[in-house]
């Protein structure tokens, strides 16, 4: 946990007051809580909490100790120390404390899942192999101007990787050119095919200037709706065997 320090430099009784901010948003955050923590256990601690503007304020800090300050919120990350004084803005990130991937909106944080395994052929004659979902669930995520991807820790890997799902007619690809079998319509992970046996490559074209990234012992990587082209795709994990299925951009 990063701690703000506080040094109080007369015997006489300090105040401190600061505010606490949503790093994404602006908004204030309010009925946190802050603990004052001094470095003489013969200080008492008061019980400080943000109010609905999310300021806080402390009274009666004995002097011959040096306080630090703290978020008692573990759904609240602050990457880095800050100089503390009489009215500090902190500005603290919505994050769970636990590694893995969520929907982050103004108002909450929410887990998801793998939603499917991804199986895999190859196409014909070739050793080029073509991922697709083997089931796609009737309501995906969205991620749009209201909401943001949210990675925490070191989950999929320095670069995520997306790729669009692209959707295809009835093919006849698998199976052998002797005796093809017919797939129905389908999806597949970022090929599109030109014939029953020929698929070009699409790309997901990724723009980091809507990717946020908070460093600190718990890294953060808050993904925007304009990170990607409005559309449908996959959020592949590090093994390549299962994917989140996600939807950029405002609904149809």
């Amino acid at each position: 946990m990063i701690l703000l320090a506080l040094a109080a430099c007369t015997p006489d009784p300090g105040s401190a007051a600061g505010r606490l901010v949503d790093a994404r948003t602006g908004a204030p955050v309010t009925s946190v809580a802050i603990a004052l923590v001094p470095s003489d256990a013969a200080c008492a601690a008061p019980a400080v909490q943000t109010d609905a503007d999310g300021r806080w304020t402390a009274a009666g800090l004995c002097g011959q100790a040096t306080w630090t300050v703290t978020l008692g919120d573990p759904g609240w990350y602050l990457p880095e120390a800050a100089p503390v004084g009489p009215d500090v803005q902190l500005r603290a990130w919505r994050a769970p404390p636990d590694a893995g991937v969520y929907l982050a909106s103004a108002t909450a944080v929410t887990p998801l899942v793998t939603h499917t395994a991804l199986d895999v052929v190859h196409l014909f004659g070739t050793d080029r192999e073509v991922r697709f979902p083997a089931e796609i669930p009737g309501v995906l995520p969205r991620i749009d101007a209201d909401t943001a991807l949210l990675l925490v820790g070191d989950v999929l890997g320095a670069t995520p990787r997306f790729e669009p799902l692209v959707p295809s007619p009835e093919r006849r690809w698998f199976g052998t050119k002797e005796a093809p079998q017919p797939i129905d319509p389908w999806v597949y992970l970022g090929f599109r095919f030109t014939s029953d046996t020929e698929a070009e490559r699409v790309e997901a074209a990724v723009d980091p200037a809507h990717i946020e990234h908070v460093g600190g012992p718990r890294p953060l990587r808050y993904i925007g709706a304009a990170a990607l082209a409005p559309g449908r795709y996959a959020l592949v994990t590090d093994d390549a065997l299962r994917a989140f299925l996600l939807d950029f951009g405002a609904a149809p």
